[in-house]
């Protein structure tokens, strides 16, 4: 699951001037509960400050990343606020808090955890985290999460995929029966990778953005040139990514980012469909 799917742009508010704790808290459950997953918005809120007694959750370099498993949550969410001057969020912390994540999960289940782990992963950026700092919108906010990620935004994927359909409708390029069988063959190709992959092992191989990404190439180029763009988006960039990270001796044990490839392969296909 995309870090991003667990936001909205409702649930993220910037540069606001709450003044202690009390009040971020406040901010931070009236944001969670635009999610519409909290039926107790106090039992919520009790649930973050008991977290907060148990220890701050402050975590460094003026972030703060409150959260609470509650039986009044009926799925996760996200919340994040960013104020405009920096308050001492606990007296204990070793510095003042700016940028605030609120984790929002049901009782039952471990995504909290693995939520918790993915954030605390991406916030040890500190670029990462100077582009949330001067995000101007929480749509900026949302694309530089995703950028971070390295999962590809729909508001990418979807008017590409759009676009190739409506293209073809007057088969300007393919026929629009091969580009819908296209934009579906790509999209399930993808999809039943992750989930078998995800069923094997526990863990997730694509994101869901390069199932879009797939379906829009497909409703471009066809449903017959997808083994291709697979095949040689695949080759091109384990090999690139190899030798660049042998090269620079970075860990092999890194995602790799498939959507480049794709994007790469698929519009290099697609151009040379035209010429011949």
């Amino acid at each position: 699951m995309r870090i991003t799917e667990l936001f909205t742009a409702q649930s993220i508010a910037l540069d606001e001037a709450q003044q202690d704790r009390s009040q971020i808290i406040d901010r931070l459950v009236e944001l969670q509960a635009t999610h519409g997953n909290i039926r107790d918005k106090e039992a919520y809120k009790k649930g973050l400050y008991e977290r907060e007694d148990e220890g701050s959750t402050y975590v460094d370099n003026g972030i703060t990343v409150p959260h609470a498993k509650c039986d009044c949550v009926t799925r996760p969410s996200l919340a994040a606020l960013r104020l405009k001057t920096p308050v001492q969020y606990n007296a204990e912390d070793d510095g003042k808090t700016d940028l605030l994540f609120a984790i929002a999960a049901p009782k039952n289940g471990s995504l909290h955890v693995d939520m918790l782990a993915r954030m605390m992963q991406m916030l040890m950026n500190e670029d990462f985290v100077e582009k949330l700092r001067t995000a101007k919108t929480p749509e900026e906010f949302l694309a530089a999460i995703d950028a971070q990620t390295q999962l590809l935004p729909d508001r990418l994927t979807l008017p590409l995929l759009w676009a190739g359909l409506l293209f073809n409708l007057n088969e300007v390029y393919i026929a629009l029966p091969d580009a819908v069988a296209g934009a579906m063959a790509g999209y399930l190709a993808l999809w039943s990778v992750y989930w078998l992959f995800r069923l094997l092992t526990g863990k997730e191989a694509l994101g869901y953005g390069d199932f879009k990404l797939l379906a829009a190439l497909g409703a471009w180029c066809g449903w017959q040139v997808l083994p291709q763009v697979l095949l040689l988006a695949s080759a091109s960039g384990l090999v690139w990514t190899l030798l660049q990270r042998l090269w620079t001796r970075q860990s092999l044990q890194q995602p790799l980012a498939f959507g480049p490839w794709l994007a790469l392969a698929g519009g290099g296909i697609f151009l040379w469909q035209q010429m011949v």
